[in-house]
Formats: structure tokens, sequence, C-alpha cells
């Protein structure tokens, strides 16, 4: 085997490994991502938990969201939601009832964070 070859076969092997690991850093991060505050794991696409908070976002913030609007629901003609942290179907109704529009914004959010803190008081 000429010295070509072995720098060939050494410099090769080395992008193999360099991408395994790229590959499985990767694989480990969106993991973890799908991960929740609490510790538990979100099933499937509801992973994302930023801004504008809509249909298949999850995690603490939706969690959040649900357990605070669900007081203004009933009084509103809607449903109570289950409080599972996956912006569904009924969570997006229950924004567009509320809020007028199928997505919580920030801004929406930490409105209807401190109208619940108010009441609670």
């Amino acid at each position: 085997m000429t010295q070509k070859s072995k720098i060939i076969i050494i410099v090769s092997a080395g992008l193999v490994v360099a991408a395994l690991l790229v590959y499985f850093l990767f694989f480990f991060e969106k993991k973890k991502e799908a991960s929740d505050v609490n510790g538990g794991s979100l099933v499937g696409k509801y992973t994302d938990d930023r801004f504008p908070l809509k249909r298949n976002s999850g995690g603490a913030n939706v969690r959040a969201l649900q357990t605070y609007l669900n007081p203004l629901l009933e009084p509103n003609g809607g449903k109570k939601l289950v409080v599972d942290g996956k912006f569904g179907p009924k969570t997006e109704a229950a924004c567009e009832l509320i809020f007028g529009e199928k997505i919580c914004t920030e801004a929406n959010f930490n409105n209807i964070k401190a109208l619940a803190a108010s009441a609670s008081k």
C-alpha cells in the first residue's frame, strides 16, 4: 500500500467519524428539546415551545396557556381544555374564541397570564 493510499484511508475514516459524531450530537439535541421542563416527554410533533404558540406547539408554555384559558372558556361558550401541553385543534379553537386568532402571540400570553394572576387574588 502506498503512502498516498494510507493518507486517503485515514482522511476518509476521519470524515466518517466526524459525520457520525455530528449526526449523534444533532439527534441527542433534538431528543433533549422534546422533553418538557418537568422532565416528561411530549409525544410526536408537539415539541416547539416558542412564540407564537400555534398548532403542533407543545411544552410548558402551551400547558400554561391551557391553564390560563380554561377559566375564560366556559363563560364564553367554550369547553375546558385538557391541560396536556399539546397545542392541538381544541387549543387552537380556544385561542380563536378568546384572542380572535388561531395562534397565541407572546403579548396575548402575557396578557392572559396577568389576567389569571389578578383573578386569583
